[in-house]
């Protein structure tokens, strides 16, 4: 549940952002950071009440589920952030045309501010929520012949969705994957088992929703979308069509991050066979000779060694991909993974082809490396290690910022 008080934290936030607008500190596209973070925490939680729990194990499919809701989320946040800003920032004008004085400037972003931190807020939270949830339910009842939907039946169920209830159809019907709850913002509508002979058709299912549409921003379902909120929010309005590390976050460019001489020095491995030796060390998955990884956002990640079924690249699978790359020697900084994972510098999500990618960066004193870990037959599990090209770095340092180390 959203608990915001009256010493809520955004009013702290929305003080700088007022300073900073009306200073010109703030430049356009650039997402104010607290304001950016403090959204995307308590949409998070709500995201881990509905998922019933903040961290999952690597064959959990929650795990994976919450990989691509935690994108989702962080995006929604850049684009509410700058969303925001904007139209705080035409608060400079008074309703007479002229310049307020910085007093009473301050006074209306701090009330416009409570319409986009606690009311609005409290929505987008419940959805979280609700959409989490949902998207969970969906693992857990698409298997079954057929589905029913069931609104809560009371008098605060809205028309649309009350003229759904009771309808029946099977579980491989196209039709959940435009009317899976939460079909608007505050549904507390659901699905539960549902039986043979009070099936209805897709057409009879069709004719329903023609004559009963509902939200636009609602027609898809979470579970295999895997979102919380949709792309056509007016919101993304404000999204330009790369959020960048130095432009949009305010992050240091490589350059500057190399300027400082503090960066901490990488581990190093002598041979192949200390780099064997030291995979077997790790292994911590009985019976196998893979292990797992808990990131610093608390998402498992798998480091195999064997092949997966159906993968046509005999040396994909993590042990053995590392030592393919020969002419690199991979291998020989392996032994940083437990520190570029659960202390990394940033954590980028993107979503390529509809698969989730997280990219985990860590400045080490001789270059960037970084860690790569998709989604590989619903498993969030690790693709490639290597050493950063300046280049490379600023292609993954865009999307949604997951975490930084500030």
């Amino acid at each position: 549940m959203l608990n915001l008080s009256d010493t809520d934290p955004f009013n702290k936030i929305l003080d700088d952002i007022a300073y900073q607008l009306y200073n010109e500190k703030l430049s356009k596209g650039q997402i104010h950071p607290e304001l950016y973070r403090k959204t995307a925490d308590e949409l998070m939680n709500g995201m881990y009440e509905g998922l019933g729990g903040t961290s999952f194990g690597y064959e959990d499919p929650r795990n994976t589920l919450s990989a691509y809701l935690s994108e989702n989320i962080h995006k929604f946040s850049t684009a509410k952030s700058l969303a925001q800003q904007q139209q705080l920032s035409k608060l400079l004008t008074g309703a007479d045309g002229n310049p307020r004085n910085f007093t009473d400037f301050r006074d209306a972003v701090q009330e416009a501010g409570f319409q986009f931190n606690i009311n609005y807020l409290r929505t987008e939270f419940d959805t979280a929520f609700a959409s989490a949830q949902m998207a969970y339910q969906w693992e857990q009842l698409k298997n079954n012949d057929f589905l029913e939907y069931s609104t809560v039946g009371d008098n605060r169920v809205r028309p649309a969705h009350a003229a759904l209830d009771g309808l029946t159809l099977a579980a491989d019907s196209n039709v959940w994957r435009k009317i899976w709850p939460p079909n608007d913002w505050l549904c507390r509508c659901t699905i539960v088992s549902g039986i043979a002979s009070n099936a209805s058709t897709d057409i009879e299912a069709g004719s329903k929703l023609k004559d009963n549409p509902i939200n636009p921003l609602f027609e898809f379902n979470p579970g295999t979308e895997k979102l919380i909120y949709d792309n056509g929010h007016p919101y993304y309005k404000a999204v330009p069509k790369q959020l960048l590390a130095v432009k949009n976050y305010g992050l240091k460019t490589i350059e500057k991050i190399y300027a400082d001489d503090n960066l901490p020095a990488r581990l190093e491995m002598a041979s192949e066979k200390e780099y064997r030796n030291w995979w077997v060390s790790m292994r911590n998955i009985t019976g196998t000779d893979d292990f797992v990884i808990k990131d610093k956002v608390g998402t498992s990640v798998l480091f195999d060694s064997v092949e997966t079924p159906g993968n046509i690249n005999p040396y994909k699978h993590f042990k053995d991909h590392i030592l393919k790359r020969s002419n690199e020697e991979r291998w020989r900084y392996a032994a940083n993974l437990e520190d570029i994972l659960m202390q990394p510098d940033e954590i980028w999500c993107s979503r390529e082809n509809g698969k989730i990618f997280n990219y985990y960066l860590k400045y080490f004193a001789d270059a960037p490396y970084v860690v790569i870990a998709t989604d590989k037959y619903g498993i969030i599990t690790a693709d490639t290690m290597y050493v950063l090209s300046e280049l490379r770095a600023k292609q993954i340092r865009q999307g949604a910022l997951i975490y930084v180390n500030k």
